[in-house]
């Protein structure tokens, strides 16, 4: 799966396996495990355990992978089981264990294991740490999302239409009983997916969807451009041609989809980029513009038989991070995408953005909320003229592959009202209930209970749900439940009865697990890659404050550990003065870093500079707490 956190840069290990004795199958399932190959260590796994059928070694390694990846939501006790080994002498037991809960969405159970983590005193590393506050503050953020589900009601699709692998830019023709879209599938039987994309095409009937045929003459598509778009006007199916730039389509007809042609050679010179969109009467193309570092929403309309220039959208959609799949309401007011930007909650969260005819800009951009948006990365939002229904992709939790397709519905909610009582009559206060609906189990809508017993929570009508009353860390009770109230009706009742634990669960203090490595194992340990710390600057300074030295004397206890690692301080600023000053400042800012690691002893020839000014703010400039002050830094980066 794609994740947000890495410990070290995915290298595909092509070297074969069918030679390698067992130990050096072992060493290489827990190298990639620890550079975030998971996909390579299942395969290799696959591999150990066809040469050596009894081996278990590997399965605390390969249970970990599974967990993050291809088996997200399995039973955990294939984990939790080394809790009494691994988890005595691995350093990262509970930072793993916290990541699977997140990836979950058991917030409760991953901030648990995630702050054990941070407690351990012997860990410096600060790269895994930060990862380990990021996460604590992804949760921070999701945990309001996912108890207050907006009105929307998510599905996935059916195996078959997705896949082990990723399936993604689905694109409809109205009724839903067509489906086209692009998969990364591999027919061969193996973790990693396909070099490329091709188009499939899938028809509804009733219940079931068809088996997902390619479109052969379409061709194969790099992700950036393994983009389709429908227009039910002119029936036409869309691609990108990213060898010439230019837009082409093709048409169904005699039961196959026509070789495609071009749309307009004019659009050629206008360097149309990736994931494009082209709204329904065709005069209209916005598209993603930038490298993987910088995405920004760009379009260009037809307006007396030309193209205009492209530019990025007017109004607040761009922002300094980065934006993708844009798609236009049909009646053109309102323009889907997805960013990361911080009020994501984790990944690319969908946000939408109203336009404003009398400023002639597109207003502020807003969250879509959950079950839309997850924390992982949710993208290619696409809905019916009705703006009632559509399409999307998602990699969330309880997928069959990386990314596969969902339908999404508009729900409307109404009260239910209930009481919640033990068995000999008494109101249990602060009891959880949750309605779970059957289609998606991962959302919940919840409420608590007073004094009295009494709870209210906001449900869909005429729907199933697996109904859970919960007290602390204890589920008290779990029954199915279907909400129907005649139209007319004001609010549903549903009361509990449930039977009260004699002694309630403790909570158990993870802290406790891990009690020191091993003296003479020598484990693999986490490469170090990419940016592993930042230090921050006051305005139009480059004085080292106390913080920042202290951040650099556990960079340098890290890097005293491998006399071979190498890396580059980057300096940059803020966007308060000219930029040439700015750029001297920031090389200023990377230079001081350089010169207090070599006080602590690391090698002048192991440590090079790099000032970038103001080009790469890591925030938006317009605050000074949540923008500037975080530009005026040193980044500290493991050289590649």
């Amino acid at each position: 799966m794609k994740r947000i956190f890495l410990l070290a840069a995915v290298v595909f290990i092509a070297q074969t396996t069918l030679a390698l004795s067992k130990g050096q199958l072992l060493k290489k399932i827990e190298e990639a495990f620890y550079k975030e190959d998971f996909s390579e260590v299942l395969d290799l796994s696959v591999n150990l355990e066809k040469e050596h059928a009894n081996a278990t070694e590997h399965l605390y390694y390969k249970n970990i992978a599974a967990h993050l990846t291809t088996n997200r939501g399995g039973d955990l006790d294939d984990v939790l089981k080394f809790e009494s080994t691994f988890g005595k002498t691995d350093i990262f037991y509970n930072y793993w264990v916290g990541r699977i809960h997140l990836y979950r969405y058991e917030f409760d159970e991953a901030e648990k294991r995630l702050r054990a983590f941070l407690k351990i005193d012997n860990y410096t590393n600060p790269v895994i740490e930060e990862e380990a506050r990021m996460m604590i503050e992804m949760i921070k953020k999701a945990r309001p999302y996912y108890e207050n589900p907006d009105d929307y009601e998510i599905e996935m699709l059916p195996a078959g239409v997705n896949s082990d692998y990723s399936e993604i830019s689905p694109a409809f023709f109205n009724g839903h009983n067509e489906l086209i879209f692009a998969s990364d599938r591999n027919p061969k039987d193996s973790h990693h997916p396909a070099d490329k994309y091709s188009i499939y095409h899938s028809f509804k009937n009733g219940d079931k969807w068809s088996e997902p045929t390619v479109i052969e003459n379409l061709g194969e598509f790099e992700y950036e451009n393994a983009k389709v778009e429908i227009i039910d006007n002119s029936q036409r199916l869309y691609t990108f041609s990213a060898s010439n730039g230019s837009l082409l389509y093709s048409e169904y007809k005699n039961d196959s989809w026509t070789a495609p042609v071009e749309f307009d050679t004019k659009i050629r010179s206008k360097h149309i980029e990736s994931h494009f969109f082209i709204n329904d009467s065709e005069d209209k193309i916005f598209f993603v513009s930038g490298n993987r570092r910088d995405k920004e929403i760009w379009f260009t309309e037809l307006k007396d038989g030309n193209w205009t220039e492209p530019g990025p959208v007017p109004g607040a959609v761009n922002s300094a991070f980065d934006e993708e799949s844009p798609f236009l309401s049909h009646k053109g007011d309102v323009l889907y995408f997805s960013s990361n930007r911080p009020e994501s909650m984790g990944g690319y969260d969908v946000f939408m953005s109203k336009y404003d005819e009398k400023l002639g800009v597109w207003g502020p951009a807003e969250n879509m909320g959950f079950p839309i948006n997850t924390i992982d990365n949710d993208i290619n939002f696409e809905v019916t003229p009705s703006d009632q229904s559509g399409y999307m992709s998602s990699d969330r939790l309880h997928g069959v592959g990386e990314y596969d397709i969902y339908y999404f519905h508009k729900i409307t909610k109404i009260p239910l009202r209930g009481r919640i009582v033990s068995a000999d009559g008494q109101p249990v206060n602060g009891a959880v209930v949750k309605f779970h609906p059957v289609s998606y189990q991962d959302e919940a809508f919840m409420g608590e209970t007073d004094a009295d017993g009494n709870f209210e929570v906001m449900i869909p009508n005429k729907d199933d749900f697996r109904a859970e009353v919960l007290l602390g860390s204890d589920q008290l009770h779990e029954e199915n439940y279907t909400s129907y109230v005649p139209n007319d009706g004001l609010y549903l009742s549903k009361d509990f009865t449930v039977t009260l634990p004699t002694t309630p669960t403790e909570e158990k203090d993870y802290t406790e697990i891990y009690e020191g490595e091993p003296s003479e194992k020598g484990e693999a340990k986490p490469a170090l890659t990419g940016v592993i710390s930042k230090v921050y600057f006051a305005f139009n300074s480059y004085e080292l404050s106390a913080a920042a030295k202290s951040e650099l004397k556990a960079i340098a206890k890290t890097l005293s550990t491998d006399s071979n690692i190498e890396v580059v301080l980057e300096g940059h600023s803020d966007n308060i003065g000219p930029e040439a000053i700015n750029l001297t400042l920031s090389e200023q800012r990377a230079r001081a870093a350089k010169k207090f690691l070599i006080t602590q002893g690391i090698a002048a020839d192991r440590i090079s500079i790099k000032g970038f000014g103001e080009s790469k703010p890591a925030a938006p400039n317009d605050t000074e707490e949540e923008g500037r002050a975080l530009n005026r830094r040193a980044e500290i980066r493991v050289a590649d």
